[in-house]
């Protein structure tokens, strides 16, 4: 959809994800994830499928393995909506919760932990599991060049994973090699934060690991980002405020974010130029509430 803008500045286009089975982008990722998984295993082979989720993840995955008669255990923090736990459950996966005190770090960490102490899981890794920058290069990205209206001079999204942010920008790269590539940040976590995790509110689906860390697929490609917008949570609830008044659509905190970097960039653009984002997702109930 393209997002109205008055001024005489570049516009603003926004692929909307929200018509996904689950509601969410990641019901791709979590195909990818899991089909990966799967590939060349026997028939009848016991498959439990293990992963660490902030939340829509945990719903796409939950489906998809009952769907498939896979055994799932998912583990979040105490600090998930109780809308997407209660999702979850309902989908029959089981799930594991972790001191919100510990970020988001330590729902890596103890996914991690449980795999070590029980390697029969299929522990699928979405931080280090290609498939998913791949889910975006073969999916996403080409989809977005399909549906495309307009020229792509610039491409923003948030570093969850960084699956998204790296896997669309390399595909649209191959189109236009000129193409600018934004990231959006919680502010009270950054990508490459060095302070501890933090059980601070911030915009769903993304945020800086604590004590340096940096996500893969970010870190081994960083210097292709131009920019990195740091937005602050209360931000986002503003935005998801002013863009239902004026188009009746109530986004998620995450798509918000985006948003609000992607009219940034396009302020920097002329009338012919655009700025091309991604809604991940609809608002969860605790967030519009």
């Amino acid at each position: 959809m393209e997002i109205p803008n008055a001024s005489n500045r570049g516009r603003v286009f926004a692929k909307c994800e929200w018509e996904n089975p689950t509601g969410s982008i990641k019901d791709r990722v979590a195909y990818h994830l899991v089909m990966n998984e799967l590939r060349g295993r026997m028939p009848g082979e016991r498959i439990k499928i293990l992963e660490y989720t902030g939340g829509s993840l945990g719903v796409s995955l939950a489906l998809i393995t009952r769907l498939l008669g896979l055994e799932c255990r998912l583990i979040l923090s105490e600090a998930t909506s109780a809308s997407i736990i209660n999702s979850i459950r309902h989908y029959g996966a089981d799930t594991v919760l972790v001191d919100r005190e510990e970020g988001f770090l330590g729902v890596i960490n103890k996914a991690i932990a449980v795999y070590e102490a029980d390697p029969t899981w299929a522990f699928l890794f979405q931080h280090e599991n290609s498939a998913n920058l791949e889910c975006h290069y073969q999916s996403t990205g080409i989809e977005i060049l399909n549906q495309a209206p307009a020229g792509i001079d610039a491409w923003v999204a948030s570093i969850g994973t960084g699956g998204s942010l790296m896997g669309v920008y390399q595909r649209l790269r191959e189109v236009n090699p000129q193409i600018a590539l934004y990231a959006t940040n919680p502010d009270e976590l950054a990508y490459g934060d060095v302070c501890p995790p933090n059980c601070h509110k911030k915009f769903s689906g993304s945020g800086g690991l604590g004590f340096g860390n940096k996500q893969r697929f970010v870190r081994e490609n960083e210097h292709q980002v131009k920019h990195h917008f740091r937005i602050r949570y209360e931000d986002c609830l503003q935005r998801m405020w002013t863009f239902y008044q004026t188009e009746g659509i109530k986004l998620g905190s995450s798509a918000a974010a985006n948003l609000i970097a992607a009219e940034a960039v396009a302020a920097t653009q002329n009338q012919h130029q655009s700025t091309y984002t991604i809604f991940p997702s609809l608002a969860t109930t605790e967030e519009w509430n």
